[in-house]
């Protein structure tokens, strides 16, 4: 209906801002670029209205392009000081960025006016300052955050900081929740810390396990990005430019999670180690392998497990 509102009235540009609304949340990963050319209409006709901004910086954030996505956040926050998804939307793409002081600053703002995304703002803010290691601050904010909402995000992050503080049981605890929620198979994150928090708990065979099951876990990611990139190379109208973005940073989500798959595969093959699996260790280890990053510890354990014998069992 939009479509034929402004073929018939081209200059009818509020069409195009609702039409860009329904294009935006619907473009999805494999989108094709009908979004971008009616937010640019908008915005163009409509530069201060926040309905028009915030939702051109949302769409950016969804493509995962954050550093227009603040321009345009910034804008609407201008426009209405009190917009609070411009804010959370905000926080979360200065995360994005790396950028921890204005991430914090901006989460503490949105603190500040006291709305429903309060615990979320807890939570960014709480994941900033586990960045900079400030790990009483990071817990603090992270109990805020589960005293409001409790979700496998707060869960997993909270597991981690616990973690950090060596708070092992409490980490434990919050890790094991998280992974038994409808999605936690999906949590690599909350597989990954739970595997650390069991190996530094002396738990070996579980911690083994628990890494390798993290090893599925981003194995599984990596399939899953490689069958969003083929839809995007098979996208019919999506332009030669969109797809190139778009499957760059796919590429690199993909990289980063097969970094993190070899990781799991050295850890789950040290801790075999220590359970004398001497023969799963290696094929872990010749898994782990293939990352050039790893060749020094991968080495350092072979050369161990080639000096201990069966008899005695691994030792550091």
């Amino acid at each position: 209906m939009l479509a034929r509102v402004r073929a018939a009235v081209p200059r009818f540009h509020e069409a195009a801002y609702y039409a860009a609304q329904i294009a935006a949340f619907t473009s999805g990963e494999t989108g094709d670029d009908e979004a971008p050319r009616l937010l640019e209409a908008a915005y163009t006709r409509f530069p201060r209205a926040p309905g028009v901004t915030f939702i051109s910086g949302w769409f950016n954030t969804a493509m995962g392009d954050c550093e227009p996505a603040v321009r345009y956040f910034d804008e609407t926050i201008a426009i209405e000081p009190a917009h609070e998804r411009a804010y959370l939307e905000r926080t979360i793409c200065l995360t994005r960025l790396q950028r921890d002081s204005a991430a914090i600053e901006s989460a503490t703002r949105l603190i500040a006016l006291d709305t429903r995304s309060t615990a979320q703002a807890y939570y960014w803010r709480a994941l900033n300052r586990l960045r900079r290691k400030e790990l009483p601050l990071a817990r603090s904010d992270i109990e805020a955050a589960r005293a409001r909402a409790e979700s496998d995000n707060i869960l997993t992050l909270a597991g981690i900081i616990e973690h950090d503080q060596d708070d092992l049981t409490i980490a434990e605890r919050d890790l094991r929740a998280a992974r038994a929620s409808p999605r936690g198979a999906e949590n690599c994150t909350a597989a990954w810390y739970l595997a650390a928090v069991l190996r530094k708990r002396l738990e070996w065979k579980e911690s083994a396990a628990t890494y390798e099951a993290a090893m599925g876990c981003y194995d599984a990611k990596v399939a899953e990005i490689g069958t969003t990139i083929a839809k995007i190379h098979a996208h019919p109208t999506m332009t030669v430019a969109l797809k190139a973005k778009r499957i760059e940073r796919l590429a690199a989500d993909s990289v980063d999670q097969r970094s993190r798959y070899h990781a799991a595969a050295y850890n789950a093959a040290n801790t075999n180690a220590r359970l004398s699996n001497f023969a799963r260790a290696e094929e872990l280890l010749a898994i782990a392998a293939r990352d050039p990053a790893l060749a020094d510890p991968v080495a350092k354990l072979r050369d161990e497990l080639k000096a201990v014998r069966p008899a005695e069992g691994f030792r550091r």
